[in-house]
């Protein structure tokens, strides 16, 4: 047996080539100033594209384009909101469900609250590349968040019934709140109660986020100051069922007087544990003593009775990065088709802004917080606002980049790493961080070896 593990292991080990990015595809020329794109990919591998870019009338306006796998244009870029009392529109987020509609929540007009729409775009007949807006828009633009009040930065998730869980921002001063939306046969928009206040006021600059379980709870990250002398990270647990509050907005970061931020958060099905990444400064020199940090949550510790979360909920905290970079306030996670937590952030070269060159970066993480790769994915001079993004379940980065000249949106796919020590080796031990994402190739190599040992066997005997 031993000769037969040696021997795939060996076999495995020449079959994993050292990971090389592909060249990055333009997925946009608006010669407009794209940016804030949002990206999924459906099960033919078509890609579906949000982002905002300059427009004269409302200074910025929400675009949609469909491409195949290979870049090829099925719908080309196409304005499908209507406006917002002349103000921009801002902040896009999207899901996907499995009929391939897609769902867009965004901030819009001069005072903002978050709307929504739904478009679906099999309806286009694909013998033009035009899109006939009233054809692919099922959903008209409705307003999601209170009337009456400024509302900003939203983000969703989808379930397995096609139901959208919506977080955001009540303006600077008010809750962050949360609402599951239906669509009904009839494309009315059905919401699940009113919007509900999961935690004290946000910051205005450490967007919250959302990550849904294997039954559908809304796992929420958010940074906040109001019980703090600084922006801190806050966790919170919705129940899938009725929407109450399973674990109350919880502090993990330390009332330090350090600003925390910028954090994302993602969910492992397969155990339900929750990731979060986001950043956090280390000493008070400002913009070079931020480094990144994940959180690793194990909300099946708690309770689940309301109250803030148990301290034994925290089973991991890991500082990813030291002393790389200025990281702003641009860092982003998803776990990935890769099984994979993939890190995303832009580390500018220099404080100055917006003429510092920074570059975007990309990590590939396994569970326990172990590093298999980092690279840069572009270096270029452009503004402050750079935002890189990944779909969850995903393979495929998207960021607006001006080295062109004008800012437009690229992409590039990633894969799954496992070379050197940090990824797959060669011994039936596992690590229970690592067990979930080795499993399947375990799987595949153990068979192999069965059957090579089966057939050595049987030659023996003979």
């Amino acid at each position: 047996m031993k000769i037969f593990s040696r021997f795939f292991c060996s076999l495995f080990l020449l079959s994993v080539s050292a990971y090389v990015a592909a060249a990055p595809l333009q997925l946009t020329s608006t010669m407009a100033n794209a940016d804030y794109a949002v990206e999924r990919t459906d099960a033919a591998g078509n890609i579906h594209l949000v982002w905002t870019q300059d427009d004269t009338a409302d200074v910025r306006a929400l675009y949609y384009k469909m491409l195949n796998a290979s870049g090829a244009v099925l719908i080309d870029s196409t304005r499908i909101d209507n406006g917002g009392a002349g103000g921009p529109a801002g902040f896009p987020s999207m899901a996907l469900d499995t009929a391939g509609k897609v769902y867009v929540a965004w901030q819009s007009g001069a005072s903002p609250a978050i709307y929504f729409l739904r478009l679906n775009p099999l309806a286009h007949d694909f013998t033009t590349t035009i899109a006939d807006l009233a054809t692919i828009k099922e959903v008209d633009d409705v307003m999601i968040s209170t009337a009456g009040g400024a509302a900003v930065h939203p983000r969703v998730a989808i379930d397995s019934s096609a139901n959208l869980h919506v977080v955001w921002e009540s303006d600077c001063t008010g809750p962050v709140q949360y609402l599951r939306i239906a669509v009904d046969a009839n494309n009315n928009v059905v919401p699940n109660g009113a919007p509900l206040d999961v935690g004290p006021t946000g910051s205005c600059n450490g967007y919250p986020d959302i990550a849904l379980d294997s039954v559908g709870n809304a796992h929420v990250v958010f940074a906040n100051a109001t019980l703090t002398t600084a922006d801190e990270i806050y966790y919170a647990m919705i129940a899938a069922a009725d929407g109450t509050i399973l674990i109350g907005a919880t502090r993990l970061s330390a009332d330090d007087g350090l600003l925390a931020g910028s954090a994302t958060i993602s969910v492992n099905t397969a155990d339900n544990k929750a990731y979060l990444v986001y950043k956090e400064e280390t000493g008070s020199g400002g913009p070079g003593s931020e480094e990144i940090f994940i959180d690793i949550l194990d909300p099946a510790l708690d309770p689940q009775n309301g109250s803030s979360a148990a301290a034994a909920i925290r089973v991991n905290r890991r500082q990813f990065s030291n002393g790389e970079g200025l990281f702003r306030w641009q860092v982003f996670a998803r776990i990935g088709q890769n099984r994979r937590l993939n890190i995303l952030y832009v580390d500018f070269a220099a404080a100055a802004c917006p003429t510092g060159v920074y570059a975007i970066r990309y990590a590939q993480v396994i569970y326990d917080g172990d590093a298999l790769l980092r690279q840069d994915l572009s270096t270029t001079a452009q503004s402050c606002s750079a935002s890189v993004r990944m779909a969850p379940n995903g393979s495929r980065i998207v960021w607006a980049d001006s080295v062109g000249g004008n800012q437009e949106i690229f992409s590039s796919t990633i894969t799954r790493a496992d070379a050197g020590s940090n990824g797959f080796t060669c011994t039936l031990h596992t690590l229970p961080g690592r067990a979930a994402s080795a499993a399947d190739l375990w799987l595949l190599l153990t068979g192999i070896g069965l059957l090579g040992l089966r057939h050595f066997s049987r030659r023996r005997a003979g």
